[in-house]
């Protein structure tokens, strides 16, 4: 058995996705293929960097006219700093099925790591990118939407928080924020941006628009490229009609019915108010009547008072 280390190239620009292998060759049946450790980076930790593991791929192959098992482990790796980087590659433990125990030592491999061209900004995708759009279904009468998929070999950070498209007159375009994740094949790592494009009509009429644009850097040609994505034209009318369209016999029917509303309360205020008056005038009529009563009654009793408490003697008879 033995090993094999291998990178796409051995010089690479700032944030260009590397594919890392490491195949395992082996003639007899094994038991288990074990790593010591797993892929590492120097001067840099590989903790700080944008580091995937991929998925583990099994291929027959021949060398030399042998036939050989190959177990391939891989990783796609994103440096970042100019200057040297160093790849630290595990050791690995074989078991064969015959419990034979083989030990492949660690390595180790240099790439070179240079800057981005100067007239790219520091904000540039480094790494193809496409568009794909997908009709979803509508959310309501005057109203359109699409799922715009944006994919890329760049890092995910290149990607766009919302899409930037040019006004319409009489539509109303906007985006929700994008719903990110990454899928991973034995190639590498592609990260992916769903977006929700939705337009929503103020008048009637045929609409276009405008294409959506987007740029990366190709590492493999040094070019820059722009992409866009071409909506199809299409009719569309708001759902709800506009003032001026407004039906004038519906506009003087909720005319009348106001008025008779309006009519209505004030009847029925008017009544409220008058039957307040009338239990008023009958509760002071109650109340004269009682204070009368007692202002005559009350002198009597006090000229009572004042014949039983005064000190005239009666005549005597002569």
């Amino acid at each position: 058995a033995f090993s094999e280390f291998r990178v796409a190239k051995d010089h690479a620009y700032q944030r260009e996705q590397l594919h890392v292998t490491l195949d395992i060759f082996s003639r007899v049946e094994l038991e288990s293929a074990q790593l010591g450790g797993d892929l590492a980076t120097a001067p840099k930790p590989v903790e700080l960097l944008d580091v995937y593991s991929l998925p583990t791929v099994e291929r027959e192959d021949t060398r030399h006219g042998f036939h050989y098992h190959v177990l391939r482990r891989s990783w796609a790796i994103f440096p970042e700093d100019i200057g040297e980087i160093t790849l630290l590659i595990p050791d690995i433990w074989i078991v064969t099925q015959s419990q034979e125990r083989i030990h492949l030592a660690a390595g180790q491999h240099k790439i070179r790591i240079d800057a981005l061209p100067a007239h790219l900004l520091a904000s540039t995708r480094i790494g193809q990118t496409r568009f794909e759009l997908d009709p979803l279904e509508s959310p309501g009468a005057g109203m359109l939407n699409w799922r715009v998929r944006v994919s890329t070999r760049a890092q995910r950070s290149t990607l766009p928080t919302h899409l930037n498209f040019s006004a319409v007159t009489g539509l109303l375009l906007h985006s929700a924020a994008a719903r990110f994740r990454h899928e991973t094949d034995a190639e590498g790592v592609t990260h992916i941006g769903d977006y929700t494009l939705v337009a929503q009509a103020l008048q009637a009429g045929q609409f276009q628009i405008p294409p959506i644009r987007i740029s990366y850097f190709d590492p493999t040609n040094n070019l820059e490229h722009n992409v866009s994505l071409d909506i199809p034209a299409f009719s569309l009318k708001p759902d709800v009609p506009t003032t001026a369209q407004a039906d004038p016999k519906s506009t003087t029917r909720a005319t009348e019915t106001g008025s008779q509303i309006e009519s209505k309360f004030w009847l029925v205020t008017t009544m409220i108010f008058a039957g307040l008056w009338l239990v008023t005038m009958a509760w002071l009529w109650h109340w004269r009547r009682a204070h009368h009563a007692t202002t005559v009654v009350n002198p009597r009793m006090e000229v009572i008072h004042l014949t039983k408490s005064s000190h005239v003697r009666p005549l005597e008879q002569q």
